[in-house]
């Protein structure tokens, strides 16, 4: 899959069975927004098992992809993939690495502001006011197994992603789950479990050891090489 790069913080508990909800007040959107902002913020660090589903606006099958995230306040990355592919993708101070050992490649490049990956990571570490970019609606569905509130995010300018859906927990005010659309109608849909919240984090996870003859790909200007 052709990740752009998705660098996300989520916190998912529960699983994918949904209702309809009862219709609630247009004003309690961006209060639920507000609340997710302001407890993302309060995240020191977190390690969880993913799954991310790639859903093609095809009719081909979805793609399914899990491994273990790690992320360290303000902006330490790190998605390990254990299936189908072994890979590892690595955002710090700006530069996603992305490593494939089957290729014995990594690719470098530098993320900027106006980047998908940036805005992503933006978004859901809390670092941006979501009411700012977005207009924010209430969805009408709710995760049965788990209370949750759903957010339509709809870009207020033109950008990758045609919407964003955010499920936010009515217990916690973490993510449960997010889903991301582009304009083509491909849905990049992403959930966590066995989510450990500021827990001390492996020495050394935020680099990538890559083995000798490994053949790097730099995208980066020269004074950041």
């Amino acid at each position: 899959m052709n990740l752009k790069p998705a660098l996300v913080i989520l916190l998912l508990q529960g699983g994918w069975a949904l209702q309809t909800a009862l219709p609630v007040p247009e004003a309690a959107a961006e209060e639920v927004a507000s609340r997710l902002e302001q407890r993302l913020r309060t995240l020191r660090s977190l390690r969880a098992e993913f799954e991310q589903t790639y859903r093609p606006a095809s009719a081909s099958a979805p793609l399914v992809e899990k491994g273990r995230l790690y992320f360290l306040r303000p902006d330490l990355m790190r998605w390990e993939y254990a299936e189908p592919e072994i890979k590892a993708f690595l955002y710090r101070e700006g530069i996603f690495e992305q490593f494939y050992p089957e290729d014995n490649q990594l690719i470098r490049t530098r993320i900027s502001p106006g980047d998908s990956g940036a805005e992503i990571l933006s978004i859901l570490t809390g670092a941006k006011n979501l009411g700012d970019d977005y207009a924010i609606e209430l969805d009408d569905v709710r995760e049965e197994k788990r209370a949750a509130t759903r957010l339509k995010l709809t870009p207020r300018r033109e950008g990758e992603y045609s919407l964003i859906f955010l499920d936010v927990n009515d217990r916690t005010s973490l993510l449960d789950r997010a889903a991301f659309v582009d304009f083509a109608g491909n849905r990049t849909e992403f959930q966590f479990n066995k989510a450990r919240l500021n827990a001390p984090l492996p020495s050394g996870i935020f680099e990538i050891k890559v083995p000798e003859g490994c053949e790097v790909i730099d995208d980066l200007p020269p004074e950041s090489r």
